[in-house]
């Protein structure tokens, strides 16, 4: 996978459990680095309730760290005080899905909680919108900080799932 073990003590288990049916074990880490996610960085395996591996598989990011520092000068400081504000992140993904807003008009329901930076906010065109910050892998060499927006428009009924770049505010992922 091009990792080790090692990888494990920078991810958090967000599902562990036994199968009733089979018994089988289930585990699924996500991987993070310096406690923001990386997008779709996951790891997943099952093994026999005697502890035999039945499968893994792993989409995790060898060396983020490295592909971050490569991308920022200063990652730590970029990731505290990103290029552009999350308001101006849900707006853009508002645009994108032809709803036109402006930052000004995001107002936050809650203030940031965690490294992620994650809020939720509110907008008479938008239901529930919220955002947090995630690493996204681009390509083998190279991982971007952005702003992974979820938002419903009132106008399409749709909901949609955005990663806006935090440095530049372009849309890399719009589903």
């Amino acid at each position: 996978f091009g990792h080790g073990a090692e990888a494990l003590d920078n991810a958090r288990v967000e599902r562990d459990e036994i199968s009733a049916h089979n018994g089988i074990h289930t585990v699924v880490w996500h991987q993070l680095l310096d406690g923001i996610p990386i997008f779709e960085g996951v790891l997943k395996a099952h093994s026999t309730n005697r502890g035999e591996l039945v499968n893994i598989g792993s989409m995790f990011v060898a060396d983020p760290a490295k592909l971050a520092d490569k991308n920022f000068n200063n990652r730590r400081a970029f990731e505290s005080k990103p290029g552009i504000s999350v308001q101006e992140a849900v707006a853009a993904a508002a645009r994108s899905v032809e709803e036109e807003i402006q930052p000004a008009e995001v107002q936050a329901i809650e203030g940031a909680q965690g490294p992620e930076k994650k809020q939720r906010f509110k907008h008479p065109k938008l239901i529930d919108p919220n955002a947090l910050l995630t690493w996204l892998p681009l390509a083998p060499d190279n991982l971007r900080l952005c702003w992974d927006v979820v938002l419903m428009s009132k106008t399409r009924r749709e909901m949609f799932r955005l990663l806006v770049d935090a440095q530049t505010g372009d849309i890399l992922v719009r589903r």
